[in-house]
């Protein structure tokens, strides 16, 4: 999801440069040769937008914290993986921020499999707070 992020923003700028490469050359035909990038760059970004709504009424791509333990749901919104917090063994966290992205990962170790992992994108999540909020009532330190 983060390098997805840095692409959409990448291709924004190399948009941005040939626009005013566009603007600043004066070539024959620039209008046509400027509004095709930029249609493109909009059609993008229309695509994420609806598929941003169309996951948010699925119920898709998130992450349900319960007070017996964490629950993560796919794209369709049915349970991909999820983890008591009985068989928690540590969480691991780490924050990124940057000019393409702001971030924060979760490896939250479970006994016996793979640690389940979580990406939660933006500055200040509302899911940071909740999960360290439930975690420590559950006696665990991020």
């Amino acid at each position: 999801m983060a390098e997805t992020q840095a692409g959409l923003r990448l291709l924004a700028l190399l948009i941005a440069v040939l626009v005013g490469a566009l603007i600043w050359i004066r070539p024959e035909n620039s209008v046509p040769k400027g509004a095709v990038p930029v249609a493109v760059l909009l059609g993008v970004y229309g695509l994420r937008r609806a598929w941003r709504t169309f996951l948010a009424r699925r119920g898709g791509g998130r992450c349900h914290l319960r007070p017996d333990g964490l629950v993560v749901t796919g794209p369709s919104g049915r349970i991909r993986d999820g983890v008591s917090w009985a068989n928690v063994t540590g969480i691991k966290r780490m924050s990124s921020a940057d000019l393409l992205m702001c971030f924060h990962r979760f490896g939250i170790g479970r006994r016996g499999t793979s640690p389940l992992v979580l990406v939660a994108l933006g500055a200040q999540p509302p899911l940071v707070a909740a999960l360290e909020a439930e975690a420590a009532r559950n006696g665990l330190r991020g």
